[in-house]
Order: C-alpha cells, then sequence, then structure tokens
C-alpha cells in the first residue's frame, strides 16, 4: 500500500483545497469625544458607541469590517426610549439610576421607569 501510494501513484505530489469557517463576533462599547474632552458618559461632548455602530456591515463576506470613522447626520437625533428586556425591570423611578451606563441597555439611564416597567 505504502509503495504504491507514495511511489508508484506519487501521492507525496498531491493536494487538497482546505475547506473550513471562522466566525467572528464583536461585543462591547466604545465612545468617542470631541476636543479632547475627558471619557465620562455624562459629558454632552462624548458618543457612545455599541457593537452594531462599531461594525458595519454586520455580515461580510470573507472579510472584517471596524469602524475608524463615523459621519454624523446632523438631521439625525437620539431621543427617550423605554428599555429593552436585557435592562433592568422597575415599579417605580427610584429603582432606575440616572446617568449610569450599561453595556445591556441602549444607552445612559435616564433615571425613569419606562411604561413597560424597565428603565429608560
Amino acid at each position: 500500500v505504502v509503495v504504491y501510494t507514495i511511489v508508484l501513484e506519487k501521492g507525496y505530489q498531491k493536494f487538497d483545497s482546505v475547506v473550513g469557517s471562522v466566525a467572528l463576533k464583536v461585543k462591547g462599547t466604545g465612545s468617542a469625544c470631541l476636543n479632547n474632552a475627558a471619557s465620562d458618559w455624562t459629558n454632552p461632548n462624548c458618543t457612545v458607541y455599541d457593537a452594531i455602530d462599531l461594525v458595519y456591515p454586520s455580515v461580510e463576506l470573507d472579510a472584517l469590517f471596524i469602524t475608524t470613522s463615523i459621519s454624523q447626520t446632523p438631521d439625525q437625533r437620539q431621543s427617550i426610549c423605554d428599555g429593552n428586556d436585557d435592562v433592568q425591570a422597575c415599579t417605580n423611578d427610584t429603582d432606575c439610576v440616572e446617568n449610569a451606563f450599561d453595556p445591556d441597555s441602549q444607552g445612559i439611564y435616564t433615571g425613569t421607569c419606562g411604561s413597560n416597567g424597565r428603565c429608560e
């Protein structure tokens, strides 16, 4: 078998293509501050970015694209919304901490309990 495979069939010269896949997930948050301001979540000169903002498009064939520059859209506005299911449950405003940041949230807490029973 060895003589046939290696010597007669020249098996040492054959090759095969590699088949495989890699999945990469980016987690976490980042911030950018204007005019070298201190990186503080409550600073109005700072903007908080999450994984959705940092990786665009979310799926790209044979590549990973990490955002290194962001263009601001002046007509786009941030607003206050009820927290999602990953956010702390609440029954009144005292259950929510104002200006706190949680990576599972959609931004910085306002200190108000939303209409869905989650901190805004």
